[in-house]
């Protein structure tokens, strides 16, 4: 067993009895997860279900299947910048972009897909997307490990493997990005506070991962959540530097469309394009379960990927309290206040944002970019009834993952 010292991840003085010994973690775990998500949505994708007529037809190959809606426009982006030409903007009409499109309405979409798209063309940028899926399980069930006993760090694993938007994760999306780099971020934190030797290794690592996940989506920013833990620690320099790192994505972004278009902040101008706006929480959820035969069950996955999420934002919040708000004992973890606001971000930005042409998918994408929120039960549930509950919600979990991925492969945008 080893010492909350010695283990670079464990990095909060409470500890649970049932916390597992090295021994019994199960390594393979992110591994057996990550091929059973790979073979799910292979099989889905050719389910004998008619495409629609917004099904679009990039590489004229299976791995269209994974490069629909918001893939198209990445791919684009990445073959040809953001002024797509016009003879090169048809496929957009499928997804119903009324052609031509509007000046900059690419700018809502961030640039690292582009620039993986830009790099290995659209086919290799969909399989590097999935080397990240298994990268984040890889680190996610190391996370897991140090809280939760083995069998339940691996179904923990797999409710972020089988989230009702597993889809997203294999598709030409930046879903996956981010979710990586919000991971990495909490990770390499924890290691350069607790291990001394390796700090400024780790610490550029964190750096490199904030980076990351400013330039993937537009709310990648919110790793800088993450360096609280620097400030409560009196690391000062690590703080600044860290949170000069995560607004560095949105300033490089910004700083490309001012060189490029005179316009810095046009992404902003971009989401109103788009029709975003922002409503009272829970507005979508609502609104979709007054209309259920638009789509009877997307709305069911959104309020179930809510509940998960919050239950672990509760739980993470009540753990907090054994840790001093403004002289924390030790470093990061899955149980520490910043991981509590980093997902109560999310779900609460998730919860009020609205986008009328796909108000309720937009939602449940965002609530399941946030892990490890999803597999919040497992940390808040008694011992005795855990197992029962972990594998019904992995079941549920999978059974949502299974229909929005055959809606979204065959060019369907809800259920």
């Amino acid at each position: 067993m080893t010492t909350p010292q010695a283990d670079g991840l464990l990095v909060t003085d409470v500890v649970d009895n049932h916390r597992p010994d090295r021994r019994q973690i199960k390594p393979w775990a992110p591994f057996v997860w990550f091929a059973l998500h790979l073979l799910l949505v292979a099989v889905l994708a050719r389910v004998p279900l008619a495409q629609t007529k917004f099904y679009t037809h990039l590489t004229h190959t299976f791995i269209d299947a994974f490069v629909q809606w918001d893939g198209v426009w990445y791919s684009l982006l990445g073959h040809y910048g953001y002024a797509i030409p016009l003879a090169d903007q048809a496929p957009l009409a499928l997804g119903g972009n009324p052609l031509p499109i509007a000046p900059l309405q690419g700018a809502a979409f961030f640039p690292l897909v582009p620039l993986v798209v830009h790099a290995f063309g659209t086919m290799l940028a969909v399989a590097v997307g999935n080397v990240v899926l298994l990268a984040a399980l890889v680190i996610a069930h190391r996370l897991f490990c140090n809280v939760l006993s083995p069998w339940e760090a691996s179904v923990a694993v797999g409710l972020c493997a089988l989230s009702p938007a597993m889809v997203f994760d294999s598709a030409l999306y930046s879903d996956i990005y981010v979710i990586f780099f919000s991971l990495l971020c909490l990770f390499a934190i924890s290691r350069a506070i607790t291990d001394a030797n390796a700090a400024p290794y780790y610490h550029l690592v964190a750096c490199v991962a904030a980076f990351g996940a400013g330039l993937s989506h537009e709310l990648g920013v919110l790793v800088i959540i993450f360096g609280l833990r620097y400030l409560r620690l009196r690391q000062w320099l690590r703080a600044l530097t860290y949170t000069l790192s995560a607004l560095a994505g949105w300033a490089s972004f910004s700083a490309y469309l001012g060189v490029r278009f005179h316009a810095p902040f046009v992404m902003f101008h971009a989401e109103r394009i788009w029709g975003h706006t922002w409503r009272i929480p829970g507005f979508s959820l609502i609104e979709q379960f007054l209309h259920l035969q638009q789509a009877p069950l997307l709305p069911f996955a959104a309020l179930f990927a809510t509940l998960l999420s919050v239950t672990y934002v509760l739980y993470v919040l009540w753990f907090a309290r054994a840790d001093n708000v403004w002289a924390p004992r030790a470093g990061l973890t899955l149980r520490s206040l910043e991981s509590g606001l980093f997902a109560g971000a999310w779900v609460l930005i998730g919860l009020t944002s609205f986008v009328p042409s796909t108000p309720i998918s937009g939602v449940l994408r965002l609530l399941c970019m946030c892990w490890p929120a999803l597999a919040g039960p497992l940390f808040w549930l008694p011992l005795s009834s855990r197992r029962v509950v972990a594998v019904g919600v992995l079941f549920v979990s999978a059974l949502f993952g299974c229909l929005l991925t055959v809606s979204f492969t065959h060019g369907y945008a809800v259920f």
